[in-house]
């Protein structure tokens, strides 16, 4: 392998880990994981998948698709955010006391999630 190849694994492992925790928590048995679904959502969107200076181009590339690829499949477009908002996920998220204030979305976002749930 080249070192381009071997900079890209490594920069890649920073980007997979949270998705690996993410997967082992939303597959857990020992916990009810429905709640838990949209802060974990929107922790790898907005947290841990934020573009970084250090991020080489392909990495950058990565974490791009990624959040996109997320944002897509759990309906959190702005067409469809009205939807999502409504859906049984952030109802779900709303009603647990862990979330209630859904810290995670912007204060337009909560207010806006709460009138409609």
């Amino acid at each position: 392998m080249t070192d381009n190849q071997w900079q890209v694994i490594e920069g890649l492992i920073p980007v997979l880990k949270p998705l690996y925790m993410a997967t082992r928590v939303m597959c857990s048995e020992e916990y009810p994981t429905l709640s838990g679904a949209c802060p974990i959502i929107f922790s790898i969107i907005y947290h841990h998948m934020k573009a970084d200076n250090s991020d080489i181009p392909a990495v950058r590339k990565f974490k791009s698709f990624l959040i996109d690829d997320v944002k897509e499949r759990f309906g959190l477009t702005d067409d469809r955010l009205d939807e999502t908002c409504r859906g049984l996920l952030m109802c779900a998220t709303f009603l647990d006391p862990r979330y209630r204030s859904l810290p995670f979305l912007s204060v337009e976002k909560t207010a806006d999630c709460c009138r409609k749930c």
